[in-house]
């Protein structure tokens, strides 16, 4: 999954952001930018994802598995259920807390807020692409 253009498509992504970010500052257009910036992104996020969810893995312990399972399994369900899709704040606060909770069953040894810029945007996006078309258009 972590292909050998997936540095470059996040350095790419980061790049057009804070160029985006910085246009926005100075009172110059910045649409090119962060939509330079979210293309990129978004071909970087399934191998930045395969790459954590590989690492969860070797992290749990075999008496958390079952734990973990039912937990992942509950979180999918959610996620496809459209649950709160009328509230975009609340769904996106629920998955980015499914994250961290399913973050502290394994033993990485990740230091606090760490993850947190990860999760705020990885949250973010299941929220926005997990949105049904009605909410979406609303």
């Amino acid at each position: 999954m972590w292909a050998r253009r997936a540095p470059a498509r996040i350095a790419d992504a980061c790049l057009g952001a804070l160029t985006a970010v910085l246009a926005h500052r100075a009172g110059l257009p910045s649409q090119h930018a962060a939509r330079y910036a979210d293309r990129h992104g978004e071909r970087a996020v399934a191998p930045v994802i395969a790459i954590s969810l590989g690492g969860l893995g070797r992290g749990l312990r075999p008496r958390q598995v079952l734990t973990a399972i039912g937990r992942v399994r509950a979180f999918g369900e959610y996620i496809r259920s459209g649950q709160d899709a009328d509230d975009p704040a609340a769904r996106t606060a629920r998955i980015r807390a499914e994250m961290t909770n399913l973050l502290a069953l394994t033993w990485l040894d990740i230091p606090a807020a760490a993850m947190d810029p990860y999760l705020d945007f990885i949250a973010a996006k299941i929220t926005l692409d997990t949105a049904p078309a009605t909410a979406a258009q609303a």
